[in-house]
């Protein structure tokens, strides 16, 4: 949860051992991957309508990169 109260993604690492027989946490880390996941829903998205148009198209579409290929 984020300072401001609003649910944020986390990724997570979580580091063990072994002490005395038994596991235990010996570090962890945690970063937001709010950002990372808005970009990657946005670029399904993207991908998502141009696949729309281009399946529906009663045209051809082409498509070449700056070289002309």
């Amino acid at each position: 949860m984020a300072k401001d109260g609003s649910l944020i993604d986390v990724e997570t690492k979580i580091t063990h051992g072994w002490w005395n027989g038994r596991e235990v946490i010996i570090g962890g880390v945690a970063r937001d991957v709010t950002e990372r996941k808005r970009a990657e829903e946005a670029l399904r998205k993207s991908e998502e309508q141009y696949r729309a148009i281009y399946d529906t198209s009663p045209i051809a579409i082409e498509l070449f990169d700056s070289a002309g290929a």
